[in-house]
This record gives C-alpha cells, structure tokens and sequence, in this order.
C-alpha cells in the first residue's frame, strides 16, 4: 500500500507529498479527503481543485485552498459546507474522521431534510453543464452563463419566438418541450437539455422558424411522451439576453464559436425543409388546379 496512484484530482495531499511534516502516508484520513471531494463535486457539480496540469493541480491540492463560489452554493447549507470544510483539511491530523463525519450535524440532523427547492441558477448550472457546448470549458463560462439566465414559463401553444422578428435572446429547456416551426409546418421539437434561439445571435439577427410551447407534465413521465393533449404545467425556459450573451462571448470566444457552428448547421438544415415545404406546395396548387378525372 506504499505506491502512489489514484485519480489526481481526488488524490489527498499526503499521498502527492508523503514528506509533508503532518502527513503519515496512506491511512484512513487518506479516504476521508477523497470522500470531501466526492461530496463537494455532488453538491456543486465540479470539482474544488482543477486544472489542466497535473502538476499545477497537484500544487492546488497540497496547498488545500478552496472556495464556494455563487451561484453554485448559494442554495447550499453551511452546515453542508462545513462538513466539506472540515473533510478537505490539508493537516491529516487536523482532519475528521469517518465516526466524527456520520456524527456531523450535516448528517445526523440535517440530513434527512428533503424537498427544499434550489436555487434556479443551481437549476441552470446542473442543466447545460451536460452541454456538448460545454465541454472542457472553464467552470467561469458556466459560471458567468448561469448568473445572467432568467427563468421564464410558457404557457402550452405560447408562442416563443417568431420567424422574422429580431432576436434578443437564446433558451435553455429546463422543463417541458417546445416545437419548431417552419411555413406553418412543425419540423423538429426540442425537449429538457436542449437549447434554441442561438441563431439570431450567432448567425443573423432574424429569426428562422417559430417556436411555441407544448407544455410540460406536473407527474414523472419521459419528457418526450409529452404532447399538447398530455401537457398539464407550463414549459420553463432559462432565458440568455443578448446583451449578456455578448458579455459572456468576450470573455470565452470558444463558446461563441461552437454555438455559431451549431447556428449554421441548423440554418443550413432548415432551409432544405423550407425549399422542400415549398415544392410540396406547389405540387398540391398544381394538383388542385388540374380538373378531375385528368
């Protein structure tokens, strides 16, 4: 039990430098550090050291100063944090137990709390870090993101957005579906996780397509079994101004690039529908043109 190995990012500061004056090598401590970074990442989705180096992220651990930065903590409880605090503590010695962390009050009282509702830029921030957009992007980006987004709730047939105004803002679905539409002619519905509206931002600032509400269901059910006739709620959307949208893009140029990408490829993928929605109608006016029995 004398070789060093592990994930890096979960490994324990006595484990990287087992010289360190307070360090005893590998013992229970060692555990007790790797579970503070398991429960840090479960209560903010990220981990409290990061970095592309293994080497720098080895000096982050081993000096073992971290934060809870907003707003991915703010519906968090300090005593919550305080049982992180006390879990991530550099001195092995200095640092709980496991029969100390079951009697923390975090745990033994606390913990069978449920039902308290997060804090909407919680919401947001667990929703697009599962964004392909949002790979190894840096945690400040979905920071930065997930403070500007403001919720808004669409009744089921609302309209969204409509073809031809000018854009001022992009979506996220955080609950419901919504459908596209192109002529009048529904071309695609777009379920919780996915986004839209990113065109007229990235690419032109007009519109393409309406998109409205369907709706979303008060009970657990797939997401993509709902429909106008099943929906019983409204469909929440995060909301993403313009204005802030160029902000954000200043600062992380790469976002602004995948999202322009994916702009074009939906444009691109639109406008065959829409030269294919008009060629079927003119086929029905020559069609209905043409006397019977020809």
């Amino acid at each position: 039990m004398k070789t060093t190995c592990g994930t890096p990012g979960y490994v324990a500061p006595e484990i990287i430098d087992p010289k360190m004056p307070f360090g005893d090598g590998y013992g229970p401590s060692v555990d007790i550090w790797s579970l503070g970074i398991v429960l840090y990442i479960m209560l903010c989705g990220f981990p409290p050291f990061l970095h592309e180096s293994t080497a720098v992220l080895f000096q982050l651990i081993r000096k073992g100063e971290f934060d809870f930065p907003t707003p991915y903590w703010d519906a968090v409880s300090s005593d919550a944090m305080d049982l992180v605090s006390k879990m991530l503590v550099v001195d092995a010695k200095s640092r709980l137990n496991a029969e100390q962390c079951l009697d923390h009050p975090w745990i033994s009282v606390s913990g069978p709390e449920a039902g308290r509702t997060l804090h909407s830029s919680h919401h947001a921030f667990m929703l697009i870090r599962k964004l392909q957009i949002f790979d190894n992007v840096d945690p400040a980006c979905m920071q930065a993101v997930c403070s500007c987004l403001k919720v808004k709730k669409f009744p089921k047939g609302a309209s969204v957005i409509r073809a031809g105004e000018i854009g001022d803002s992009m979506y996220f679905i955080n609950n419901g579906v919504v459908k596209v539409l192109v002529e009048g002619r529904e071309i695609d519905r777009l379920f919780t996780g996915d986004f839209f509206g990113e065109i007229a931002l990235t690419v032109s600032e007009n519109r393409i397509a309406d998109v409205l509400s369907v709706g979303s269901s008060l009970t657990k059910v797939d997401v993509r079994s709902v429909t106008e006739e099943t929906a019983t709620g409204d469909t929440e959307l995060f909301q993403l101004l313009r204005s802030d949208f160029e902000d954000i893009m200043l600062k992380f140029p790469v976002l602004k690039s995948r999202l322009a990408s994916i702009g074009l490829a939906r444009v691109k993928r639109q406008a065959k529908i829409v030269k294919m929605v008009s060629s079927e109608m003119q086929q029905d006016e020559i069609d209905n043109s043409m006397p019977a029995g020809t």
